[in-house]
């Protein structure tokens, strides 16, 4: 359970509820506890889709803090 414990909380609450509800979670998946590596693997796969929108943002970000700068450097085109 400590193992378990410690990969848990690597994790935001949220993704730890969602991986270890009773319904839709693990448990309804597992026939017995889940394994250190299938509770990582959860929070992984539950992960994935907010690190591929943060992963958008930043680049989001850095095309608009870089247009401004062409902008400022060369001015606005019209």
């Amino acid at each position: 359970m400590a193992a378990i414990t410690a990969v848990l909380a690597r994790y935001p609450e949220d993704v730890i509820r969602d991986a270890t509800h009773p319904a839709t979670g693990l448990p309804i998946r597992c026939d017995f506890l889940p394994s250190v590596a299938e509770v990582y693997r959860e929070c992984e796969a539950r992960m994935q889709p907010r690190r591929l929108a943060e992963a958008a943002e930043a680049r989001r970000m850095r095309q608009l803090r870089e247009r401004a700068e062409f902008e400022q450097r060369f001015g606005r085109k019209r």
